[in-house]
């Protein structure tokens, strides 16, 4: 499989992806050279799911993926369909649930 990286984690976050068609594997990686996957970008997607200056994790392509890529400030809540939105909204509540149950489940 051809992988291709599209976001690279501790990159300045000038651009934001919006997954057309296929999907992405999100990983974050590890001082031993091996990489964790932190989640999946699906159809309607929007990457990264929240405003940041550097990305937090890395994205490749886990197949034929098509995406339109915006400048960082270009991307507002209004001008993305509804399915995105929900699908943002969706990724922030589990972006807190992991992030308090990594903090010993403290808010």
């Amino acid at each position: 499989m051809n992988r291709q990286e599209f976001m690279t984690e501790s990159m300045p976050a000038n651009m934001h992806f919006h997954v057309v068609s296929g999907g992405a594997r999100l990983f974050k990686s590890l001082p031993d050279g091996r990489r964790q996957i932190i989640g999946f970008a699906h159809k309607g997607d929007v990457l990264p799911a929240y405003p940041c200056t550097h990305y937090h994790y890395s994205a490749e392509a886990m197949q034929q993926r098509r995406s339109h890529a915006h400048a960082t400030g270009d991307v507002r809540a209004d001008t993305l369909p509804a399915a995105p939105a929900r699908n943002i909204a969706r990724r922030l509540r589990r972006i807190a649930a992991h992030r308090a149950a990594g903090a010993g489940g403290a808010a």
